[in-house]
């Protein structure tokens, strides 16, 4: 999980979601780091729709009501971005 921060940081939000998409997203079970780790780099990548949908995913595995906030947040946001025009 590190590793595909690290790479959208370093090379761009498309590496670091090919490292993601290499992970084996079940070792980590209904934990909402994934969803959320996807949701952060399809943000960067200006996917927003897709953000939001990750985002949300992982408000509905998470049992923290504090990160469930912050991530309702961001998909709330990524929702509003994907809905302007242009």
């Amino acid at each position: 999980m590190n590793r595909a921060v690290a790479h959208g940081r370093a090379f761009g939000p498309d590496a670091g979601l090919a490292v993601l998409a290499a992970l084996d997203a079940d070792a980590l079970g209904d934990s909402p780091i994934v969803p959320s780790v996807r949701g952060d780099l399809l943000e960067l990548a200006g996917q927003h729709a897709e953000a939001s949908e990750a985002f949300t995913e992982a408000v509905a595995r998470s049992r923290n009501e504090g990160e469930r906030a912050v991530l309702s947040r961001r998909a709330a946001h990524n929702t509003a971005l994907a809905s302007e025009p242009g």
